[in-house]
């Protein structure tokens, strides 16, 4: 049985990031540069107003006042989206809106509250600097320059950035395609009536929406029985259109309809047993709590997570094992925990890695809170906790107890 950072070395060393492909911008947001992105041309493209209100030449209202201002022939109005017509001539202004083309000729926008009218003419009472009310070509971005990184999860800003710049199309990693098997006999969906020996399904819509949240594609779903054969059928059904496998239940010991030989070999535990029979079995369980009846391995070629059934242990062996694997096949740099100080004591059995669901709260240091949870075995149970925290505390393998304000390491949910 392997310790937690044995465990998860063993799982992010064997699997890599998936091919690169073109994506729309339009599709882009939340996946994840292949490639960086230059600048295809100069931001802005040329020189431009960068407010509302005239355009002249600087050096002709140097030595504009109250008393004495300046006097300057209005001659033609450019909107944006517009190309000036003509050089602004010394002597002479254009009238231009925020993001107007500057004129030929003019270095300056006087801004129209500024200024007076009269008589076609334009008075302005104060110098004007150069480049004043002005957006220089290239200022914000140069053609050529690395706007984006190859890595990045791209935002709705990002995708903005690209749009703005001209780029119709990025590289990205493909997304994984992530086959999900949930199994046990005694699931009910919940649009089903209650019924004393069946438990709602919690882990099929609680995996869906965290494998969605992190940008895959759900590309197969199945709720099956605990039998080794309806377990296999799952599985090579996922298998054939997947690029990774996540299944809950069927890690640990009461698995149902194996042989003797497999239940001594095996435990009973369904789909370690399948892991070895059809491909590799890389880790057969954890020294953590929740989480110790993990296992991982490959068939044909692709991961494949066997999670505990009970479904916090399947959301916290998720976010600690198979998510880090997923950001790795996405093209993601692994993110670093953050550290806050306890609020209360956690304790536990001192060979086992404890993650414990905490709530954090922000000021002068980040603060975590445990929350109050059932002692084992129920503590696996208790889904509930899960959705009060914000964080899941990972208290290290040779730690009995930490002390209220010692440091100890998070794991944001939300992230």
């Amino acid at each position: 049985m392997a310790g937690f950072g044995e465990a998860l070395h063993r799982i992010l060393s064997q699997v890599h990031a998936l091919e690169a492909e073109a994506v729309p911008v339009a599709e882009a947001c939340g996946r994840v540069l292949a490639e960086h992105v230059l600048a295809p041309l100069d931001l802005p493209p040329c020189d431009r107003a960068a407010v509302d209100g005239y355009a002249l030449r600087a050096e002709d209202v140097a030595s504009a006042s109250e008393h004495s201002p300046v006097r300057l022939r209005l001659r033609e109005r450019v909107a944006a989206g517009e190309l000036p017509a003509d050089e602004v001539a010394p002597g002479e202004c254009v009238q231009v809106t925020t993001g107007s083309v500057l004129p030929p000729g003019a270095d300056a926008v006087a801004l129209v509250e500024r200024v007076r009218l009269e008589n076609g003419h334009v008075l302005v009472s104060e110098p004007i600097g150069r480049y004043q009310g002005v957006h220089l070509r290239g200022e914000e971005v140069r053609r050529g320059e690395r706007v984006l990184e190859a890595g990045r999860r791209l935002s709705p800003r990002d995708v903005g950035v690209l749009a703005g710049m001209g780029v119709a199309r990025v590289v990205a990693v493909r997304k994984p395609r992530v086959g999900l098997i949930v199994t046990g006999r005694e699931l009910l969906p919940p649009e089903e009536k209650a019924h004393p020996a069946k438990t709602y399904d919690a882990n099929t819509y609680a995996l869906v929406a965290e494998l969605e949240s992190l940008g895959c594609e759900v590309s197969f779903c199945s709720r099956c029985g605990d039998s080794f054969e309806e377990v296999e059928r799952s599985l090579e059904e996922a298998l054939e259109v997947s690029d990774a496998v996540v299944a809950t239940g069927g890690t640990g010991i009461g698995s149902l309809n194996l042989s003797i030989k497999m239940q001594r070999e095996f435990a009973q535990d369904v789909l370690p047993f399948l892991l070895q029979r059809r491909g590799r079995l890389l880790v057969y369980g954890v020294r953590s709590v929740p989480g110790k009846p993990l296992a991982f391995g490959f068939v044909d070629g692709k991961p494949v997570f066997a999670l505990p059934g009970w479904p916090l242990s399947a959301v916290v062996t998720y976010h600690f094992y198979v998510k880090p694997a997923l950001r790795k096949m996405m093209g993601m740099a692994e993110v670093r925990r953050l550290v806050a100080v306890l609020a209360s004591e956690v304790e536990k059995e001192p060979e086992v890695t404890k993650f414990a669901p905490v709530r954090l709260r922000r000021g002068r240091r980040l603060v975590a809170e445990p929350l109050p949870m059932p002692k084992p075995p129920s503590a696996a149970r208790a889904f509930r906790a899960l959705a009060n925290a914000d964080a899941l505390a990972l208290v290290p393998e040779g730690v009995e107890r930490l002390e209220a304000g010692e440091a100890v390491e998070v794991e944001p949910l939300a992230r």
